[in-house]
């Protein structure tokens, strides 16, 4: 008997940044369930690049091709799909991901716009794919009128026959452990290629109802794991590996809320004991719970590891109980983030503009709080309008005053079988408490933010104020309000960033998708002058085209503000000025990479920098009898780094320069080494 041939696929583009890019984990899952389930009555490859697929649909073919989507592949995940129809009218495409709309007359609209797909599975795929399996093997590929007869559960799909619209019960996997893990079976080996990283998932769910959310669904309220020793044993299979193959030197969890059940405390130890046994991993990507305190206690082994993420989204309690996040007060944030700050935890915390009842003034408010909290970095998101969410309900959005346009995501896009695919997101840029014009300012002092905040490029900056009883966001203020008396180059960096905030908007997905197949603007895009992150791009052209200009502004608008405040300059100052410009000499720069810098200074810069408690004694305290010297340089692992990214990734454009940047996690490593000189 012939085998039924599926082809699985969770596609990234081409010019995704590739370290960051992650093993086809989801559809493995898929795989690993229904190889459980059908044996030998199958044929099951696995696909992540979307060039692989599309030479094996034009020279093999299969039976049936089902993808992932989310925001970042969805049109190439349909794109895929009419390339499987055009070869074969037979094949049955089945897409999955929870970036499908809610709403029935929406759920028919889409199956008739996009007639190649046969059927959604907007929630868990494992069970539902494998309903459709049984009916495609019981009645045959060719027979859809008895496959497509009734209701399948997990599935949706339009009847074309009637044009009725079809929607199976949606069955919840009870205990994750029914699922073969994709790595144990063999499945992911291919992927072990030096380019993607693994993923696992140790639960799965999400108990908190926050609207802008796909897991705010009540599908996902209850909480469904895997047994501790399941994991463990995934884990180790997966550090074995990747140490052979010198993968991708990062995990990510994929749970919505790790560290909130008692197994996360053994998840963490088998991380640590895999990280002293094979390297690996040595950086952790998840999303945290939000138990705050079980949470720390689960989390703090891994020390640096891992950096503690708060999606605080905004700090105005009035905002977040109009989004649905009514039970993490902020009152609680900041009790947490003082107990890590205590600690000596880095902390991210992420807000998101514009949600309900958000203002300039809250937003400002809030920035000044979570600086003032020590958090380490702050993330400023734009809102995405999520199918599936109450985003997609109009009422809603007319309630709030929202007006959205449309964006391309950054560095998601690609050439596929001569035909160009662009990712688009549709995102919030007004409400009725938020003015475009607001909107802009919460972006450019976000930019601001990024310069002289995250990533500590200045952290001997925010020591030396605290020095003088200054709260950092006073500073970061202070040059925020003077951008217009910079340098003529920063004010360009910024006149851009701000043309391009406008100018990335449409008003349209096709009208995004028509500018941007144009050749000219498309080379736009392929350097980074367009269609990218723009704080990053724009941070990137300031770290290595400007950074003498911006450090100029920045110390000197330093000066500018302690002199405001009566606070005479001496030779701590200019101290700490002579130390931040040898620390940051040449980041981006790859002849400089071997060039070793030293100083010399009045005072011991590194035992003041190194204090256990900050602010206990001022940098004018340790001033030394006689000048010290300082050797600023890359370290070994710095060097191999900076070699291999700036060996792939020519700094000849904007696009490369951003990839260089964030390649090299955290950003802190970009930055020279210190210590004393012999």
């Amino acid at each position: 008997m012939k085998k039924l041939k599926i082809f699985l696929a969770d596609l990234s583009h081409n010019y995704m940044l590739t370290s960051q890019q992650y093993m086809p984990y989801t559809v493995g899952l898929v795989a690993s369930y229904t190889k459980k389930i059908f044996g030998d009555l199958i044929e099951v490859r696995l696909f992540k690049y979307p060039d692989k697929l599309y030479k094996a649909l034009n020279q093999e073919g299969c039976d049936v091709l089902g993808c992932t989507t989310y925001v970042w592949n969805y049109n190439l995940a349909h794109w895929a799909c009419r390339v499987a129809k055009a070869k074969n009218p037979n094949v049955i495409t089945v897409l999955g991901g929870p970036s499908f709309v809610k709403k029935t007359n929406l759920k028919k609209e889409y199956f008739l716009k996009n007639d190649y797909i046969d059927v959604r599975v907007p929630y868990e795929g494992e069970i539902a794919f494998s309903n459709l399996l049984k009916l495609i093997l019981k009645h045959g590929i060719k027979n859809k009128n008895k496959i497509f007869s009734g209701i399948i559960d997990g599935c949706v799909y339009l009847n074309k026959k009637s044009n009725q619209l079809v929607e199976g019960g949606q069955p919840r996997i009870q205990s994750l452990d029914i699922v073969p893990s994709p790595y144990i079976t063999g499945l992911m080996d291919e992927f072990f290629d030096g380019n993607l990283g693994p993923t696992i998932q140790t639960t799965r769910g999400c108990p908190f109802k926050c609207n802008f959310c796909h897991e705010s669904d009540d599908h996902f309220h209850k909480i469904k794991k895997h047994e501790i020793q399941f994991v463990h044993e995934e884990l180790e299979y997966i550090g074995k590996k990747a140490h052979e193959t010198k993968t991708v030197a990062y995990l990510s969890v994929a749970d919505s809320n790790f560290g909130m059940f008692l197994k996360d405390k053994f998840v963490s130890e088998k991380i640590l004991e895999l990280n002293k046994k094979y390297n690996w991993p040595l950086g952790i990507i998840m999303s945290t719970g939000k138990h705050f305190e079980r949470v720390f206690e689960t989390t703090y082994m891994l020390k640096d590891l891992f950096d503690f993420t708060m999606s605080v989204q905004s700090m105005s309690q009035d905002v977040l109980d109009s989004s649905g996040r009514t039970n993490i007060p902020v009152t609680k944030f900041k009790k947490f983030a003082e107990m890590l700050r205590k600690k000596g935890r880095p902390t991210t915390s992420e807000t998101l503009l514009p949600l309900p009842k958000e203002s300039l003034k809250s937003f400002f408010k809030g920035m000044k709080e979570l600086i003032e909290m020590k958090v380490s970095r702050i993330v400023s998101n734009t809102l995405m309008f999520l199918d599936g969410t109450v985003y997609e309900d109009k009422e809603y959005t007319d309630k709030y005053g929202y007006v959205s346009k449309y964006r391309l995501l950054p560095r998601q896009f690609g050439i596929y079988g001569g035909e160009k695919i662009f990712e688009t997101e549709k995102v919030g840029i007004t409400t009725n408490t938020l003015s475009f014009k607001d909107y802009l300012e919460t972006r450019k002092f976000a930019f601001i933010i990024e310069m002289l905040f995250n990533s500590k490029i200045f952290r001997e900056i925010e020591y030396f104020l605290e020095d003088y009883k200054f709260s950092y966001y006073e500073y970061i203020y202070f040059v925020y309000k003077n951008l217009k008396n910079a340098h003529p180059d920063i004010q360009n960096i910024m006149q851009s960033f701000e043309r391009q905030s406008v100018q990335e908007l449409k008003d349209s997905e096709e009208s995004l998708s028509k500018y941007y197949s144009r050749e000219d603007n498309f080379k736009k895009i392929l350097n980074g002058e367009e269609g990218g992150n723009l704080k990053y791009i724009h941070k990137a052209l300031l770290l290595s085209k400007y950074q003498n200009v911006w450090l100029d502004f920045a110390l000197n608008h330093l000066k500018k503000f302690l002199i405001s405040n009566e606070i005479k300059i001496g030779k701590d100052f200019n101290n700490i000025i002579s130390f931040i410009r040898c620390k940051f000499d040449g980041i981006l720069d790859a002849s400089k990479t071997r060039v070793a810098i030293s100083n010399s200074f009045d005072f011991d810069i590194i035992k003041w920098i190194n204090q256990e408690n900050r602010t206990r004694r001022p940098l004018r305290e340790f001033k030394n009898g006689r000048r010290i010297r300082i050797k600023f340089t890359y370290d070994k692992n710095q060097i191999t780094e900076r070699d291999y990214h700036f060996k792939k990734y020519k700094p000849n454009n904007r696009l490369n320069l951003l990839n260089i940047m964030l390649a090299i996690r955290p950003q802190q490593k970009l930055f020279r080494k210190y210590q004393y000189a012999e």
